[in-house]
């Protein structure tokens, strides 16, 4: 696990599509957007704002793809995020004739490059008022 937030979580995914993919999962375990409350929904914007922001600064890839995965997939109804970092060159004959993806970081020293980043995010949330409507904002 990269960093622990009130609502979410984001880990680095165990079986990437690309190198620096994250996950980003709700701990109140529901299925779909609608079951969380708006803080929650918030938060996890604003912690896919960052997660974009470190893989920006660590991988420096050309773009993103971002996807929600609502209900039953690989995580039994489990609302998750996958943040994937892309790259003009990252399709390649490899993936194209023998459906192989290289991945060019080690795993564990990747984890441990990613987490002094959200390390550093330490305060990343404050509220702005008691209100339960409120959504979080970024520091």
């Amino acid at each position: 696990m990269l960093k622990k937030f009130e609502h979410s979580a984001v880990i680095l995914n165990l079986f990437p599509y690309n190198t620096g993919h994250l996950l980003i999962v709700s701990r109140s375990h529901t299925p779909s957007l609608e079951d969380l409350n708006p803080n929650e929904r918030s938060e996890i914007m604003e912690v896919i704002n960052l997660c974009v922001k470190i893989l920006k600064a660590e991988l420096a890839p050309d773009s993103f793809n971002i996807g929600i995965n609502i209900g039953r997939g690989s995580l039994p109804e489990h609302l998750h995020v996958h943040i994937l970092p892309r790259w003009k060159e990252d399709t390649n004959f490899l993936v194209v004739l023998d459906n192989t993806k290289p991945l060019y970081v080690d795993f564990h020293s990747l984890c441990d490059r990613l987490k002094k980043h959200f390390d550093a995010e330490e305060n990343l949330f404050s509220e702005k008022n008691s209100d339960p409507l409120e959504t979080v904002t970024l520091k």
